[in-house]
């Protein structure tokens, strides 16, 4: 849609073209350098820094799935590290099975010489049970004679102490005669030998066999514990993925705020853009309604002016002079400004500011991406660490024995078996490769923003001259703005008015054509502004640039062409031959004007006829003006007005008119200033601030 409108208005439209060429030269503004200095900041956001960024995930998630391997690495060598102990608790496991299945079957041939020995015993002991019986028989049979003789002694011994009485002292003899029964013990030594035997074999012998057989029964039953401790706490708060996924939601909340950057970097690219249009218009406008806007310049129309001022004799402005020269320059002329100096130093400023933005995201992308590069290139690792060599012992044989050495070698084997595989490739980082096209483009956009920084004041100058070809009215109004104001401003005002008031008591005839209000105007612009409130007006000739009063039509012809309000001075309008210049129509369609059929074939009579007519009621206007503003019609209507009497002589009158001149010389009406001319009234307006030449009948 915006481009059918464009290609319409720029077939159709004057306006329209002009905004258009105007928008070029507005590339080389400071507006027009921050769409390209924002169109490459939106490219660096969209590639550099979307690179950036995704190589940051990249990143995080290498460090997350490098945190993973680890972990897992870490359970593996835990896993190593306990290996040796579990081998060995292991092979102790199977050491012990053997020698127990040893001593079962040591056990079950000791069991078997057990009972054949209690058997023997068994048999020794009934034997010695018996000789204990055949002794109890024998003490028992035995015994008896020196029992029964030691038992009559006795009874004759406490017989006899009973029937002696005192005596029984003797009766000692009968004790001592009792020794005699020992003979009778002779059959128990028989039983006594029997018993000695009995118990030699039983205490001597049958005990130690005994605690010997238990001893060896004892050999036989063990019991082998094994305790080890290894302590490993590992304390996990969260699971690995609920980890991996925290990390890279923080990551990605953290570069969301680059999302947003670049959205709002589009959002003013675009206003930037738009922005320039705007600014074109702008100074079409400006360029239209304001004289002082962008009018540096000296152009051919001033030089024109000049040769035209200088023919005449009156005062002109080229050469310029050396401070002149630093404000006011050519078009085309290679030298800057003040203002223009200033420009490119601030533009210069503010581009190596964007410059150094720009190469930081760029320097810090193509970073991080060859350091994840270098990382994946040196840290990538592949490899399988094979079992060490040892050495083995084999045990050829069958048997417990052998089973039992068979066990207790392969303790000596190694520890496991297990080969440890180390693989980083899963968790090496893959980073983005940089858009090396989008740098090219963004130091391409750099380049030419530096271009257009250095010569946007050459840039610009084409804005007025762009402007002045399709409105060559305004153009030439403000070159005469333009050199009126240069005049002005050349000299002291306390020396300009010494020079004034000199030349007027001495009756020298001043050549100076500059007002001194308007010189005030323009020196002073707070009292212009005031003066510009008060209804200060003045118009000038467009050809020449003499400056008069807004209602002198004496001294100047306003051209009543369609549209046209040149105003020229009556030198110009005689050396014009009543041609207006900008229009190229007639200046005076009076009675007496000498046009008819010399006129172009296809002007049309009626269009003669509404022009005189036009012309009669404008100079029947212009005749009530000056009868109104007659110094004598004025005075008597201040006697009116004062109570003094309104009559006067005609004489009198004659004087007043007559003196008129003079006195309105030192009480000019003022134009208004920084108003440019009023494309609906009768003559061209410029302000004091615009200062336009005086008519060369003003002499303040």
């Amino acid at each position: 849609m915006v481009s059918f409108i464009l290609c319409i208005g720029l077939a159709f439209s004057d306006l329209i073209r002009c905004v258009m060429l105007l928008v070029i030269p507005n590339f080389f503004t400071s507006q027009g350098r921050s769409f390209l200095l924002m169109y490459a900041m939106v490219l660096v956001m969209i590639y550099p820094v979307t690179n950036f960024s995704n190589n940051i995930l990249v990143m995080s998630e290498s460090a997350t799935c490098g945190q993973g391997m680890a972990l897992n690495e870490t359970k593996d060598l835990v896993k190593t590290a306990v290996s040796p102990i579990a081998s060995m608790a292991d092979g102790l496991r199977e050491m012990l099975k053997a020698i127990s299945r040893f001593a079962r079957s040591i056990k079950r041939a000791f069991v078997a010489m057990k009972n054949a020995i209690q058997e023997i015993c068994s048999a020794i002991a009934r034997v010695f049970k018996w000789l204990a019986s055949i002794t109890d028989i024998c003490n028992e049979n035995m015994g008896a004679p020196y029992k029964k003789c030691l038992k009559a002694f006795k009874d004759a011994s406490d017989d006899c102490q009973v029937k002696l009485g005192f005596m029984n002292f003797l009766c000692g003899i009968v004790d001592i005669v009792a020794s005699v029964c020992n003979v009778a013990r002779i059959g128990e030594l028989l039983c006594i030998v029997v018993d000695a035997v009995v118990s030699f074999v039983v205490d001597e012998i049958g005990a130690p066999i005994k605690a010997a057989i238990h001893d060896v029964e004892k050999m036989f039953y063990f019991n082998v514990s094994m305790e080890y401790h290894y302590n490993l706490t590992m304390v996990q708060s969260k699971s690995y993925d609920d980890v991996k996924r925290d990390i890279m939601n923080d990551v990605k909340s953290r570069l969301s705020v680059l999302d947003q950057a670049i959205t709002g970097a589009e959002s003013i690219m675009m206003f930037t853009f738009l922005l320039v249009f705007v600014r074109a218009m702008l100074y079409r406008w400006k360029y239209l309604t304001k004289d002082k806007y962008d009018n540096t310049y000296m152009t051919e129309t001033i030089k024109y002016i000049d040769n035209k001022r200088k023919l005449r004799g009156l005062p002109t402005i080229l050469p310029l002079r050396t401070k002149e020269k630093q404000k006011y320059i050519g078009t085309f002329s290679p030298s800057f400004t003040e203002n223009e100096q200033k420009k490119l130093l601030k533009g210069i400023v503010f581009l190596v500011l964007n410059i150094i933005n720009a190469s930081f995201y760029i320097l810090s992308d193509y970073s991080l991406y060859w350091t994840l590069l270098l990382i994946k290139e040196q840290l990538q690792i592949k490899t399988t660490a094979p079992v060490p060599a040892h050495l083995k012992v084999h045990v050829q044989g069958e048997g417990s024995m052998a089973d039992m050495y068979r066990s207790m070698m392969g303790v000596l084997d190694p520890v496991t078996g297990h080969q440890l595989n180390v693989d980083t490739t899963p968790c090496m980082p893959n980073p983005g490769v940089p858009n090396y096209r989008i740098y090219k483009i963004v130091t391409g956009i750099l380049i030419c923003c530096l271009i257009t920084n250095i010569f946007e004041a050459y840039g610009l100058r084409l804005r007025h001259i762009i402007a002045g070809c399709y409105y060559p009215k305004r153009d030439h109004a403000r070159a005469i703005w333009l050199y009126n104001r240069i005049l002005k401003m050349r000299g002291k005002l306390k020396y300009k008015m010494a020079r004034m008031m000199k030349h007027k008591y001495q009756g020298v005839k001043s050549t100076e054509t500059t007002s001194l209000k308007a010189r005030i105007a323009i020196q002073y612009p707070r009292i212009g502004k005031v003066m510009k409130f008060l209804g200060y007006k003045q118009k000038a000739c467009i050809n020449c640039g003499t400056e008069g009063k807004e209602k002198d039509y004496e001294n100047f012809h306003h051209c009543e062409g369609p549209g046209c309000n040149a105003v020229y001075c009556l030198d110009c309008f005689v050396d014009l031959n009543n041609i207006c210049n900008i229009c190229m129509n007639i200046l005076d369609y009076g009675e007496d004007s000498d046009i008819s059929e010399e006129l172009d074939s296809s002007e049309d009579e009626f269009h003669v006829l509404a022009m005189r007519e036009k012309a009669r009621a404008r100079k029947k206007k212009i005749e009530e003006i000056r009868e109104r503003n007659r110094l004598s019609n004025t005075i008597l209507e201040f006697r009116y007005l004062a109570g003094i009497s309104a009559q006067a002589t005609a004489s009198e009158v004659i004087e007043m008119d007559r003196r008129a001149p003079l006195i309105e010389s030192d009480a000019s009406t003022v134009s208004s200033f920084g108003k440019p001319a009023d494309q609906k009234g009768k003559g061209l307006l410029l302000s004091p601030s615009s200062s336009s030449l005086s008519s060369l009948t003003s002499s303040d």
